[in-house]
């Protein structure tokens, strides 16, 4: 954690205009969500400063009623599940996501 700090600020500027560009092109957004599935595992508990922007982005890749679906669901349960680990608590925020999880149980 302590060697990611130093560019942390640059990694998080760049990161979302990487995501809405992705959305344009449904095969680049499974790398985009791996690249921030491993900033949320190099940034620990300190994700906390991130929080609104990883909600919407596990808000938009683990809906399975997405049109994109097909290439986000599973990288963005994997976001989702480091993205819980690191947090040292549950938050509001968090727990806005859990009928998302309702409806990947419930499907067919």
């Amino acid at each position: 954690q302590g060697r990611i700090q130093p560019v942390v600020q640059g990694i998080l500027q760049a990161v979302p205009a990487l995501w809405e560009e992705a959305k344009k092109e449904e095969l680049m957004m499974g790398a985009v969500l791996v690249t921030i599935q491993r900033l949320v595992q190099a940034l620990g508990t300190s994700v906390t400063a991130i929080e609104p922007f990883i909600v919407n982005v596990i808000g938009n890749a683990a809906d399975v009623d997405s049109e994109n679906e097909l290439y986000t669901l599973e990288d963005g349960l994997d976001l989702w599940l480091h993205f819980a680990r690191n947090l040292p608590h549950a938050s509001p925020q968090l727990l806005t996501l859990f009928p998302l999880l309702n409806k990947t149980l419930a499907r067919d």
